[in-house]
């Protein structure tokens, strides 16, 4: 499912890393947000040569986004993007077996889906299960900058309440994943496509695994809405995020989002959302004691420490 908008730099790269995958068989289909450039004419070019399986073009009409202070407006920009990938979500033409995020400007490892893929089928049939990955960051020209953080705790809903580790670009999940999000995503109620799935799958007793092997090739270039998590000056925007309140708006759309659906959780994730629901409110200085008691966490030890001190500000 892949979500395109101007993204003729680095598209037929994409689609390249797509049709050199090991797994035999990809229906890939393409949403366009009403590209000015070439993405289209590349799409369709791609289309007729695509020997996997099917290659459907959708194009949606959207308004263009608006110019902010210091150029695109970044919440427009998310909200559309995010409107483009839940437009795939839910539609229901879209059949498969397994279903994979796929960004315009990334490059897949060739591996990507038959290892995704040889997890997923040792599954329980009918279990939400999603895959993820770590990422080697690139930047524009395709060189190597790095790799994103390595998660190294057991995915759980404990962690995904707060914190994502799924980037988007990386998710393959079974068709019982899938099912559920079209059942319990709604416009609007969540706060990014990737976290949602996250939290869906593990608040529904899902199965989920972080892959420590990269299996993407994450494109870090001046159009990026999201940027890559493991610089210091990532940590920095996410620590001014959470002084400015936005993590805690995060926290009250993706929690809105699961109180609808409460009644689904297993008992002992009605427990988790109810005492982080509940230590949210008033003032105290026992806050971070109670959230230990919880069990909920961060991957790493430094998030940890950053959520617990922003838990006395209040500002989760």
């Amino acid at each position: 499912m892949l979500a395109t908008f101007n993204g003729q730099r680095f598209l037929s790269e994409q689609l390249d890393s797509l049709a050199g995958q090991d797994h035999p068989s990809i229906d890939v289909w393409l949403s366009d947000d009403s590209s000015s450039d070439d993405t289209l004419a590349i799409a369709r070019q791609a289309a007729k040569g695509w020997s996997k399986g099917s290659f459907e073009i959708i194009q949606r009409n959207v308004a263009p986004i608006a110019a902010g202070t210091n150029g695109i407006d970044l919440e427009q920009a998310l909200a559309r993007s995010n409107g483009n990938f839940l437009s795939l979500m839910l539609n229901g033409s879209i059949n498969a077996e397994y279903y994979a995020f796929c960004d315009q400007d990334d490059v897949w490892e060739s591996s990507k889906l038959t290892r995704a893929v040889a997890w997923l089928e040792q599954q329980p049939e009918g279990v939400p299960a999603m895959h993820c990955s770590r990422t080697r960051i690139i930047d524009e020209a395709g060189r190597l900058h790095g790799l994103s953080i390595l998660f190294s705790k057991t995915p759980g809903f404990r962690n995904a309440i707060i914190q994502n580790i799924a980037a988007g670009n990386t998710i393959v999940m079974n068709r019982a994943a899938m099912l559920e999000l079209r059942k319990h995503t709604f416009a609007g109620q969540f706060v990014s496509h990737d976290w949602w799935v996250y939290i869906l799958v593990t608040a529904l007793g899902g199965k989920v695994k972080y892959d420590q092997e990269p299996l993407t090739r994450y494109r870090q270039h001046g159009a990026n809405l999201v940027g890559e998590n493991a610089s210091w000056r990532a940590r920095m925007v996410r620590f001014k995020l959470v002084l400015t309140g936005r993590f805690r708006q995060w926290n009250d759309v993706n929690l809105a989002a699961l109180r609808k659906i409460s009644h689904l959780l297993p008992a002992e994730n009605r427990r988790i959302l109810d005492e982080f629901c509940a230590l949210r409110q008033g003032v105290s200085l026992l806050r971070p004691l109670r959230i230990l008691r919880t069990g909920i966490f961060r991957q790493t030890f430094a998030g940890q420490l950053s959520f617990l001190a922003a838990s006395l500000m209040g500002k989760i």
